[in-house]
């Protein structure tokens, strides 16, 4: 039976949550030098490389947030703004930052549509019709404004459609209950998703798992890989890169997965068409588990 498509919307308190957590407590630019006129009170310049080893700044709040596998390998620097250091900075400095946010794949450089408030007010943070978020301007925005951009930012990141949940789906209750929603937490991945399906065990959806911890728990519950690739109610459809494990989903009819497929807050948990996902994730082979 073919299942609806579902326009997913998330609750006012996630939508509340993601407002207040959009940002993590430092600003962070990266850079590929550090100009000999460049201000450097109020900051913290760090080698990129000790940056991305720092036990703080390694951090999921960070890593989601700047987008950090994204980094250009042309930065060299990153700077952590300790509140004001880049508005104090001079026009022509501020420029030449915004322009290094830009080039090196920064997160949080997003698009001026997003934006419903007259441009002048986002002129300092502006560069090539993109707008490089920081928190003195997000803190500057109403709450309208945050939520219109929420909204844009959010599917930026995975579009919300989905299949609906029908009575001709057997789940349990505890799989209905996370089936097309929004996570409040970082760091939830595909692999920490399968677990709690496999197991309901609430504090494993709070994780991020590893591809080794990830078939330690398979072997445990008594799921083995397949010979014959049989997509089957209660199986696990594993997508690999020779024998990487990149990408997991929970089969829970013929045609239906549960699926995560990131570890931001802003990739859902989505009840999906299997031959979507496994298009998705084309050209990756795929093997099937089964208990």
């Amino acid at each position: 039976m073919l299942q609806d498509d579902f326009l997913l919307k998330p609750s006012k308190y996630v939508i509340d949550n993601w407002i207040l957590n959009l940002l993590p407590e430092y600003d962070i630019y990266f850079l590929k030098e550090l100009p000999s006129d460049l201000d450097l009170n109020l900051c913290l310049p760090m080698p990129v490389n000790e940056y991305f080893d720092h036990p703080v700044y390694s951090q999921l709040e960070y890593v989601n947030a700047y987008e950090l596998w994204r980094i250009s390998n042309k930065a060299n620097y990153a700077i952590i703004d300790f509140g004001n250091w880049f508005d104090d900075l001079s026009r022509a400095n501020q420029k030449q930052v915004l322009l290094n946010q830009y080039e090196l794949n920064r997160g949080l450089v997003v698009s001026l549509d997003w934006f419903y408030i007259d441009n002048k007010l986002l002129e300092n943070n502006l560069i090539k019709n993109k707008v490089v978020m920081n928190r003195n301007l997000w803190e500057s925005l109403s709450y309208q404004d945050k939520e219109r951009f929420i909204y844009h930012y959010a599917q930026d990141w995975e579009d919300w459609n989905c299949k609906t949940v029908s009575n001709e789906i057997d789940m349990d209750i505890d799989l209905i209950s996370i089936v097309n929603t929004f996570t409040i937490k970082e760091g939830i991945n595909c692999l920490s998703t399968v677990l709690y399906c496999l197991t309901h065990q609430e504090n494993i959806l709070k994780q991020w798992v590893h591809e080794k911890t990830f078939l330690i728990a398979l072997e445990q519950l008594g799921y083995k890989e397949t010979r014959d690739n049989k997509i089957e109610r209660n199986t696990v459809i594993v997508f690999k890169d020779d024998e990487k494990i990149i990408h997991a989903a929970y089969i829970v009819s013929e045609s239906l997965a549960i699926n995560k497929s990131g570890q931001s807050k802003f990739n859902p948990i989505k009840l999906v068409d299997i031959d979507i996902l496994i298009k998705e994730w084309n050209p990756l082979h795929y093997v099937i588990y089964r208990r």
